[in-house]
């Protein structure tokens, strides 16, 4: 059927690695299928270890039990599997199925679809840079005034090179990651396979291109930077999505705000930020209170059952239940909602969620309700607000004395004793090392060859100090305050 229709899951499921892509020879296997082994690949990487120490909610936390981003990319991992089971292998709670030969299609190769969504969720915050998305915005700032502006000057008249600074963006960064950044031996990143690389790109605009306000969400924001665009190419190609979002990513998409929007307001009322009584009362409609008032009465009736005094504890309990609740009504509205969009999703032309903010199934009014509840009651609480403006002084602190490393760089190396050597030998020996190559090799057809080269000076700053965690980007900056 799907291939009556546009995508279909055997280009969509390539196996082609990005250095086969690029001509560059293939890969030897193992006994794992090749989506088993992007999977273990990221499991075994560098950026995947240092998301423990960034922000899901609360930067710099000292108390563990909180979120941080790899707890949060382990939970979206694990409910992206069972979003793609339940299009599948569809319960009761499943509303509306796929057509059966659709569902027959996806049931064969179901190991190999939950592989690539299960690495394409533990990926999607992989290029978020210290301190949430106050940092992306913080970083995109820099470049907006002071040392920053006079960086990005030589770009003006070029803003499909500038935008992709001006409109730093964690999805855009991931996707470099992938594809460029990671090195292992060679420059083609973590080297995967086109069906994950491609499941991986939430959305799908250049920096340029990207309409937050425009009808098709999945160009709400920038998906790539200029230095990815040929491989984006070669990999939609290949998959045969063309500019449109992976099938897959809409999963994963859901999976995410799925399990954002309840967790982040569990954290909250485990740090004490809100109430479990105050939540209630918050999401203000009677039937998304009464999935709330069901989870603590099943919590009272199992504590009385089993002799345990809460205490001070019901309301974290309390909070856990009802985040199980609601995650199930999430996972079946959204396998609901590909199933029923399933023909315009694999012809490209579907462009908005699975669960939808607008919507009206409880499913979707409710995770709508939480994302208000966190934005209002759970992100602008005021340590956390003093926190986040505590990282827009150390990133952009830390970007003022990194450009002096790169300010003059013109295809050698700064001399070591300088400052400007001091300031440049701080930055990744893997990314210096990937800057010094890209600078000797062809720019793009059409591309001033001088403003291409300045573009990359501040991708390799911007690179760095993203791939930074909350921890370490305060540590070196009051190491180099000498405070």
């Amino acid at each position: 059927m799907s291939s009556d229709i546009g995508m279909n899951w055997t280009q969509l499921l390539s196996t082609k690695r990005v250095r086969e892509l690029r001509g560059d020879g293939g890969s030897t296997g193992d006994h794992r299928t090749e989506f088993e082994r992007d999977y273990d690949r990221i499991v075994f990487s560098s950026p995947i270890r240092r998301l423990k120490d960034k922000t899901q909610v609360f930067p710099l936390d000292p108390n563990d039990f909180v979120r941080t981003r790899l707890t949060h990319s382990l939970e979206v991992a694990s409910v992206a599997r069972g979003l793609v089971k339940a299009v599948a292998m569809p319960t009761n709670q499943i509303e509306v199925r796929l057509p059966e030969p659709a569902r027959h299609e996806i049931e064969e190769r179901l190991d190999d679809i939950q592989n690539i969504a299960a690495t394409a969720a533990l990926v999607h915050d992989l290029g978020n840079p210290p301190f949430g998305h106050f940092g992306e915005a913080a970083i995109g700032a820099w470049f907006a005034s002071g040392i920053g502006e006079q960086a990005i000057d030589p770009l003006n008249g070029h803003p499909e090179l500038a935008d992709d600074l001006l409109k730093f963006e964690g999805n855009a960064r991931t996707t470099r990651l992938l594809a460029s950044l990671q090195i292992l031996a060679d420059s083609h990143g973590l080297n995967l396979t086109a069906g994950t690389l491609s499941a991986s790109m939430k959305y799908v605009a250049a920096s340029r291109e990207a309409d937050k306000d425009g009808p098709d969400k999945s160009r709400a924001k920038p998906g790539f930077c200029q230095t990815e665009q040929h491989i984006v190419e070669l990999v939609r190609n290949e998959t045969g999505t063309g500019p449109a979002r992976n099938p897959i990513a809409y999963l994963v998409e859901a999976a995410d705000d799925s399990v954002y929007s309840i967790c982040d307001v569990e954290d909250g009322i485990r740090k004490g930020v809100i109430s479990w009584g105050d939540f209630i009362e918050a999401l203000e409609e009677e039937d998304l209170q009464e999935v709330a008032r069901n989870a603590q009465g099943f919590i009272i009736n199992r504590a009385k059952q089993s002799g345990l005094d809460l205490g001070d504890a019901e309301g974290e309990a309390c909070s856990v239940q009802f985040r199980v609740a609601a995650q199930g009504m999430a996972i079946s509205a959204a396998a609901s909602a590909f199933a029923k969009n399933y023909e315009t999703i694999m012809t490209g032309t579907f462009g908005g969620e699975l669960l939808d903010e607008k919507g009206k199934l409880p499913a979707e009014r409710l995770i709508a309700r939480c994302k208000k509840i966190g934005r209002e009651r759970v992100y602008n609480k005021r340590p956390t607000v003093e926190l986040e403006l505590r990282g827009e002084t150390i990133l952009h602190g830390l970007l003022d004395v990194l450009w002096r490393g790169v300010e003059h760089f013109d295809g050698d190396p700064p001399k070591p004793k300088t400052a400007q050597g001091k300031a440049y030998s701080l930055l990744s020996r893997n990314y210096r090392s990937l800057f010094e190559h890209s600078w000797k090799t062809p720019v793009p057809t059409g591309t001033d060859a001088a403003v291409w080269r300045h573009y990359l000076k501040l991708m390799l700053i911007t690179d760095y100090v993203a791939g930074m965690t909350d921890g370490y980007a305060a540590s070196l900056h009051k190491s180099l305050r000498n405070a």
